[in-house]
């Protein structure tokens, strides 16, 4: 018999950092080389037989709540999902350093506001995926860095993570910052200069690559389940 498999919906919210690998100022959505849509191509090469879609619904300057310079929050970006009836989609909730930088790095406050997002996303969708936040490189603020490992803490405490992808890919050696090589060729236009302008807080190709594949390796298998 030939074998037949249930397609599948991938959704996914976050901010700039699963954006784009690019400062890139003249677009208005998320480019292709950001590792929803290279995991979207990663999935049909593991698993060719499930018809696959990843939906980057991520905004710039997203927290749980609110946004930088009043960019949609990750709240607003779920509503429209929960009003086109996600019945049967997963959802990707990919926790957000803005959430810490909105609320002066209070780890408690920015945990509260993520749960409340995922309580109205959870009764909506088939599964709901929580990954790490990832890491800021050694460059970048080290109190940032080191509320993101107490954020991830209360992930792993409240059993929000999977065992699978319990940490980022891109967190180094120290446990804390994230490995040079996933955030030194971040281009920041801003910085109107030739050459890569890493800010030390956006993964670059290299880094977005990295979650895809490991976020491929990881579904793959719950994927392959689809088929009978």
């Amino acid at each position: 018999m030939p074998v037949v498999c249930e397609p599948l919906e991938i959704v996914v919210i976050g901010n700039s950092t699963d954006y784009w690998p690019n400062f890139v100022t003249e677009i208005d959505e998320p480019t292709d080389d950001a590792w929803p849509a290279l995991l979207g191509v990663e999935l049909a090469r593991l698993v060719p037989d499930v018809a696959v879609t990843v939906d980057n619904e991520s905004a710039l300057g997203a927290g749980y709540d609110g946004g930088l310079y009043g960019v949609p929050s990750m709240r607003d970006q779920l509503h429209p999902l929960l009003a086109s009836e996600p019945d049967g989609r997963w959802l990707v909730i990919a926790p957000s350093v803005v959430d810490l930088q909105l609320r002066a790095r209070d780890v408690d406050a920015s945990f509260t506001a993520f749960e409340r997002l995922l309580a109205e996303a959870l009764p909506a969708f088939e599964r709901v995926i929580v990954l790490p936040m990832n890491p800021v490189a050694e460059e970048f603020d080290p109190v940032i860095a080191d509320a993101i490992v107490a954020f991830n803490t209360r992930l792993a405490d409240g059993a929000y993570l999977a065992d699978d992808y319990a940490v980022s890919p891109l967190v180094g050696v120290d446990g804390v910052t994230g490995r040079p090589e996933f955030y030194d060729d971040f281009d920041d236009g801003r910085a109107d200069s030739p050459g890569p302008d890493p800010d030390f807080l956006h993964p670059d190709n290299d880094g977005h690559l990295a979650i895809a594949r490991a976020m491929g390796a990881w579904l793959s298998g719950d994927l392959a389940a689809r088929c009978r």
